[in-house]
């Protein structure tokens, strides 16, 4: 789904998107893509793994 996106931190636009897409907040988005790099899968996998991606369960 992911797999040739890469997340650019530096553009805010880009970010707010990506916070929407992955379902995390912006702090934990550019510690993953800090951590992990910038690739969308990596840090999609990265987000879940860690448990800072929000569920769609309430």
């Amino acid at each position: 789904m992911y797999e040739d996106l890469q997340i650019d931190i530096a553009n805010k636009d880009s970010l707010t998107k990506w916070c929407t897409e992955l379902k995390c907040s912006k702090k934990d988005l550019i510690d993953a893509v800090l951590t992990i790099g910038n690739k969308a899968k990596k840090v999609n996998d990265f987000l879940i793994l860690n448990r800072k991606k929000k569920s769609d369960f309430r």
